[in-house]
């Protein structure tokens, strides 16, 4: 096991070879959801979005990227469509 008395954060545009102590150039499995702190990445699972919700989008937009938030204490995902449009879901 790897202990990091102090993270120096991500660093994605350098070298692996010139970062500082503590730092890291790729991030697997952990996220950073608050600043200044790191957490291990909960597993993979479905979520599904209501078919109103993607009919109009979906048939004509690919996705590029979702982001999972928390709010209160629910699970929220946003999805960021090709064609610039997002769309936000909690996660049951």
């Amino acid at each position: 096991m790897i202990t990091i008395e102090k993270w120096a954060g991500l660093i994605t545009n350098a070298s692996p070879y010139s970062i500082p102590p503590g730092s890291a150039v790729t991030q697997v499995n952990i996220q950073a959801v608050a600043p200044g702190q790191i957490q291990v990445r909960m597993g993979y699972t479905t979520v599904s979005l209501s078919q109103s919700a993607t009919s109009v989008a979906a048939t004509t937009a690919q996705v590029l990227s979702m982001i999972r938030y928390n709010q209160s204490s629910n699970e929220n995902i946003i999805v960021h469509l090709s064609n610039g449009s997002l769309i936000r879901r909690v996660i049951t």
